[in-house]
């Protein structure tokens, strides 16, 4: 790959900038502390899901009418009114648990890489399913990022295509101007792929070999470190 050619670097974020155990450990205490809640919001999130990939048609417009059509599932899924739902969701998920992100450390060798990439004139950006600011302050990577997007915002989740569409928007580049690097072979490959983009898989423990083969990611990697040199070499 010539990476020369590369104008822009977007990353995902759980699981890619930070270990994904944070992310396991994280979402058991969320469970515990609310099993009735966690159950149905990750229903929710399947549907949502489910629905988008049967209709081949966007949850919703923007990110506020998204949260909306979110609450309305959450709302049937829980038997209460939609307004109750819409402040649990903004309560629980993007107030009190994105709070607990706190504790959260980087990967090892990931500011080198984002700073080896700024001295060489890249874009760096970031697409996730969930929110990303916060995560990005307590990680202390926030100044290195020229965009961050949540997929909401296109009315998708990943892996449908219109997040990285947008992000291509955004970014006022072609997809094949654009690396993108993920945990994920089913969200994050496919969905980069999908638009033309080129693909980096960061190995996980809870990934597998077979995963691997299966993505077709045009770059695997261990770590950060080993990233960098592939790209210098």
């Amino acid at each position: 790959m010539e990476f020369d050619k590369l104008r822009a670097f977007a990353f995902d974020l759980d699981g890619t900038l930070f270990p994904y155990f944070y992310m396991i450990l994280l979402s058991l205490i969320l469970f515990v502390k609310h099993p009735r809640f966690a159950s149905a919001f990750k229903n929710v999130r399947s549907r949502i899901r489910e629905e988008i990939k049967r209709r081949g048609k966007r949850a919703a417009e923007n990110t506020i009418d998204f949260r909306m059509y979110q609450a309305s599932l959450l709302a049937e899924e829980l038997g209460i009114p939609t307004d109750r739902a819409f402040r649990l969701i903004d309560g629980i998920i993007y107030n009190e648990w994105e709070d607990m992100f706190r504790i959260i450390k980087p990967f090892r060798g990931v500011e080198e890489l984002l700073g080896a990439l700024i001295a060489r004139g890249k874009k760096i950006a970031l697409l996730s399913d969930f929110p990303a600011h916060r995560k990005l302050s307590y990680l202390k990577l926030s100044s290195y990022f020229d965009l961050v997007m949540c997929s909401d915002e296109s009315g998708f989740l990943k892996p449908h295509r219109a997040p990285f569409e947008l992000l291509c928007k955004r970014l006022s580049l072609k997809p094949t101007e654009i690396i993108y690097i993920g945990n994920d072979p089913a969200y994050d490959v496919k969905g980069a792929k999908s638009v033309g983009m080129k693909t980096a898989l960061i190995r996980s423990l809870f990934g597998g070999k077979r995963k691997e083969k299966q993505c077709h990611a045009d770059i695997i990697f261990s770590n950060y470190y080993e990233f960098l040199d592939i790209i210098d070499n």
